[in-house]
């Protein structure tokens, strides 16, 4: 469905302020980051970008949480491995653009695409995905949509937190960097707020609280990693969980680098 046509408004985002002279039809997505989104408030997405193709993506460089949506929408590909192309662009006649200028599918260096369609860049790295789904609301004139994803969300979670059997608390996140290390998620990252809520009680420990000490043992990217530390004490990872549907599940090493982690001294 489409929303009422409305009169034109200005929108000011992280590029400067675009005018969008009345209800977009046809929407440009040069960030496959935020397409997902756009579909999820049913924006009229007629292309977009693609990213590289990987175990995360489909084979034309949708990622997986949208492709099927993307197909059922007739969802084109404008340009593909996120190589910008603007006469690609141009080709769509799209009446509003909508992109990055973070991550790796970020054109804030191509802001020439405003000569094409009016064009608004927001910083998907920023604000909650709740925060993200609004302002992309407003700006595509689906409100009332992303009231309902965000409901639908909600009561989803508090499904899920029913069915969970909490371990120890508090927990923490690592992520695994290989040969880079890791790093301790923040207390405010969107990670640490899902876990709060469904439940956890997430504390960020410092490197020095993780990893400054005599053996530090966890599963990650299918490998279990042993970091050695001259310290009088040994801390162990005790258990390292995903969330799944149906609550929460050991994890045996299925290539994810993002890992829910407790820990004792022993």
């Amino acid at each position: 469905h489409h929303p009422e046509r409305r009169i034109a408004r200005t929108i000011t985002h992280e590029a400067g302020e675009t005018v969008i002279p009345e209800q977009p039809l046809r929407i440009l997505s040069t960030s496959p980051s935020i397409t997902g989104t756009l579909l999820a408030v049913d924006a009229p997405v007629v292309g977009t970008a693609a990213a590289l193709v990987t175990s995360l993506s489909d084979d034309k460089g949708f990622f997986t949480q949208w492709a099927d949506v993307a197909d059922d929408r007739d969802v084109e590909v404008v340009y593909s491995n996120l190589e910008i192309d603007l006469d690609a662009i141009d080709a769509f006649e799209p009446d509003l653009i909508i992109g990055s200028i973070s991550g790796g599918d970020s054109v804030a260096a191509e802001y020439d695409a405003s000569d094409i369609a009016p064009t608004v860049l927001l910083n998907y790295a920023e604000p909650s995905w709740q925060k993200l789904t609004d302002t992309i609301a407003s700006i595509t004139g689906h409100e009332g949509d992303a009231e309902q994803v965000i409901a639908d969300y909600d009561s989803f979670i508090s499904d899920q937190a029913a069915l969970i059997s909490l371990p120890e608390q508090p927990v923490t996140v690592l992520s695994y960097m290989g040969a880079d290390g890791g790093w301790v998620l923040d207390a405010e990252s969107q990670q640490a707020l899902l876990l709060d809520s469904i439940g956890f009680d997430y504390v960020r420990c410092g490197p020095q609280q993780v990893f400054a000490r005599d053996a530090l043992w966890y599963y990650c990217q299918r490998h279990m990693v042993r970091q050695q530390r001259r310290r009088p004490r040994r801390y162990r990872l005790t258990r390292i969980a995903l969330l799944l549907g149906e609550g929460l599940k050991a994890f045996h090493g299925h290539g994810e680098s993002l890992c829910v982690v407790r820990y004792h001294a022993v």
